[in-house]
């Protein structure tokens, strides 16, 4: 937990040093603590959006995410191999904190009959997911091809993937299987457009250095690199792109059909 102690000890390692910027790689935590930082210290302070969940706004992607989808995305085409074999409805919770991008770019890739996500999925009206959810898998299963994968967003689900399994069979007599894939998608070797993305968020940092910019974030926005305001990268939304939501639509009515 962030508190003044440890800004102010922060502070003092800077002056210590005789730092005068600070380039730094991280999600909305990290870029508080920039924040923080900057009330005691007046060096220069610029983000580099680095984080699996790719939830801060003014980039396109955050470094990591792709090296994250691409992990998670080799494990679930595993399990759809199992769930083919035997017929199987499979829940799979991928990481995001509170955001659906990896649940999204993982479910679309894997062919997914279901995503839940927080785009998609609104607390209020949790029975009625349910039912459609369980309806959508027993028309599945009357299928030649009966396998179901459920790809579910960590912190979404009331309980998690373990309660979502417990309601599947009580209300709808359908057993499942989980795995929660959890921070293996957190490690390994970058893809090369991570490696390509930090190459050239790196290169940018020390140009915004030489040229005074102070309290930014730099991002990559339609293949142009951008400056936001770290308030701004932590503090507005940053919804899945439209165009995912309605691209897994059309793959869920053509499953259904």
């Amino acid at each position: 937990m962030m508190n003044e102690i440890g800004v102010k000890q922060a502070c003092n390692t800077l002056f210590k040093h005789d730092i005068d910027a600070l380039i730094v790689i991280g999600g909305v935590g990290s870029f508080h603590g920039l924040q923080a930082i900057k009330r005691y210290w007046q060096g220069q302070v610029i983000g580099l959006p680095g984080t699996i969940d790719n939830d801060l706004f003014g980039c396109d992607k955050t470094i990591g995410f792709a090296t994250a989808v691409h992990t998670a995305t080799r494990a679930i085409d595993k399990i759809r191999d199992t769930a083919n074999a035997f017929d199987r409805v499979f829940i799979v919770e991928v990481m995001g904190r509170h955001s659906g991008h990896i649940a999204f770019q993982v479910g679309l890739s894997c062919g997914a009959e279901s995503i839940f996500s927080f785009e998609n999925y609104d607390s209020v009206h949790h029975e009625i997911h349910l039912r459609e959810l369980i309806e959508q898998i027993r028309r599945q299963q009357k299928k030649r091809d009966a396998s179901y994968l459920i790809i579910l967003a960590e912190n979404l689900w009331p309980g998690g993937a373990s309660a979502l399994k417990a309601k599947l069979e009580s209300k709808g007599q359908i057993e499942s299987a989980i795995c929660i894939l959890g921070h293996i998608q957190r490690g390994g070797d970058p893809v090369s457009e991570d490696s390509v993305l930090a190459t050239q968020l790196g290169l940018g940092a020390v140009e915004s250095i030489l040229s005074n910019d102070d309290n930014i974030m730099l991002g990559y926005r339609t293949n142009q690199l951008s400056k936001t305001s770290l308030k701004e990268a932590v503090s507005i939304n940053k919804p899945v792109d439209e165009s995912l939501r309605i691209a897994h639509k059309s793959q869920l009515t053509d499953y259904l059909k």
